[in-house]
């Protein structure tokens, strides 16, 4: 179980990168910041929900 939570920590890191990258591109590299808030799903602590905020 650890392993996949693991796993699946390296597969949102490297997704949200690729999607950083291809929006500072496509806008033609603005400065901005993010933030993530992780929150429990539905009040259960056992899965999370993440909202990404982007800032320009």
């Amino acid at each position: 179980m650890v392993g996949t939570c693991a796993k699946k920590v390296v597969e949102y890191g490297g997704l949200l990168k690729r999607m950083l990258r291809k929006m500072s591109s496509q806008l033609n590299n603005p400065p901005f910041n993010y933030t993530i808030h992780p929150r429990p799903l539905h009040g259960n602590g056992s899965r999370m929900h993440s909202l990404i905020a982007l800032y320009f």
